[in-house]
Order: structure tokens, then C-alpha cells, then sequence
């Protein structure tokens, strides 16, 4: 009896010990998706700034052609 006592014990402190496991590597978890969001969005802004840079350099060049083939 008292051996069937202290196995249930140490299976509670077992599945315990687990379950704090896991809720640590949630949390280690949930950290690293906050930080990968983060990285994503700012990628994302940047890749806008490019994009709006290229469309500006786009237009300037067909402006360019434009003056160049006027003159010609």
C-alpha cells in the first residue's frame, strides 16, 4: 500500500515535472514566433520601400527616354 502511495507521488511529480516542461517550451516558443513576426514585418516595410524606390527609378528612366527620343 504505502508503495502504491509513493509510486502514485512519484508519477504526480513526473507528469508535474512535465507539465512545467512543456509550458516552458510554450513559452519559448511563443517568443520566438513574437520575434519572427517582428522580423516579418519589418522585412515586409523595407521590401515596400524598395518596391516604391524601383517604381520612382521606372518612372524616371521613362522620362528620360521620353526627353531623349524628343531631342533625337
Amino acid at each position: 500500500m504505502l508503495n502504491d502511495y509513493l509510486f502514485t507521488l512519484q508519477r504526480q511529480d513526473s507528469s508535474s515535472e512535465r507539465v512545467r516542461r512543456l509550458q516552458s517550451d510554450k513559452d519559448a516558443l511563443q517568443l520566438q514566433i513574437q520575434i519572427l513576426t517582428e522580423q516579418i514585418n519589418a522585412q515586409s516595410d523595407k521590401l515596400k520601400d524598395l518596391e516604391m524606390s524601383v517604381n520612382e527609378k521606372n518612372l524616371q528612366l521613362s522620362n528620360t527616354e521620353d526627353l531623349l527620343n524628343r531631342v533625337s
